[in-house]
């Protein structure tokens, strides 16, 4: 007799489905921000700060993408958040200075 093949978990197909999508869409959130990294450092009409401060959002963006994702797979393997939180978090870039501006007189 040929052993018939369990029945399809509903529960499990809709996760697996779920897991995809978010991980399709992190994907790309990931790889446009790299893009956007890319074209930032080969910018030659930013000042330095400018370049400074839209590299350091960038990075920011990417750090916080890769956290939920962690989440994500952490809640989709059975993880809670409370054990999820005290797991290692993803450093945060380091901010650079932000030179104080003139004021103008009136």
């Amino acid at each position: 007799m040929i052993p018939l093949d369990p029945a399809p978990d509903p529960v499990s197909a809709e996760r697996d489905a779920i897991r995809s999508d978010l991980r399709n869409s992190l994907s790309v959130i990931t790889g446009r921000t790299q893009l956007l990294q890319r074209q930032v450092l080969r910018s030659n009409g930013l000042l330095n700060l400018e370049r400074d401060q839209l590299l350091y959002g960038l990075a920011v963006t990417l750090a916080e993408v890769q956290r939920v994702g962690d989440q994500v797979e952490g809640l989709i393997n059975g993880a809670p958040l409370a054990a999820q939180a005290q797991a290692e978090p993803h450093p945060a870039p380091h901010h650079p200075p932000v030179p104080a501006r003139a004021v103008e007189p009136d």
